[in-house]
């Protein structure tokens, strides 16, 4: 992270210590290093759960004023955040860093539509459609105890 002058080094006299040094690296402001943090942190996010998650790193007006913040993030020359299109059972677009490089939107969008119960939520409808036929089992060895 030193070669690519993301942290510092700092010798003291008890402990080495590191400085941040992202935000001048990439030229960043705090509220996009606030919204960069919590991508990496936990993955694609809608902008309502950034803005709730940054809320002790950055201020932010509200969710307009981050999603104006991501914008910037995106319209770089280098961008450093992909917005992922809502996907089916989603009600918003997510948003996603670059910092590791590019990421693949339709994978992404298809693995949180499943997550949501989407039409490609196949080991879901296995698991609802195995619990039905034990329902239907129990029922019928009921009907037969009690007939």
């Amino acid at each position: 992270m030193e070669e690519r002058k993301l942290v510092r080094s700092q010798h003291g006299s008890r402990a080495q210590r590191y400085e941040h040094r992202m935000a001048e690296a990439y030229s960043i402001t705090a509220q996009q290093q606030a919204a960069l943090a919590v991508q990496l942190l936990r993955g694609p996010q809608t902008a309502s759960e950034i803005l709730s998650r940054t809320e002790r790193l950055a201020k932010f007006a509200d969710v307009e004023d981050l999603r104006h913040c991501l914008d910037r993030l995106i319209q770089r020359d280098a961008p450093l955040a992909v917005r992922i299109p809502k996907g089916p059972g989603q009600r918003e677009d997510r948003y996603m860093h670059l910092l590791c490089g590019p990421v693949d939107v339709d994978a992404i969008a298809a693995q949180h539509g499943a997550d949501a119960g989407g039409s490609s939520g196949g080991a879901m409808a296995d698991r609802i459609a195995a619990l039905e036929a034990r329902v239907e089992a129990l029922e019928e060895v009921i009907r037969q105890l009690g007939g």
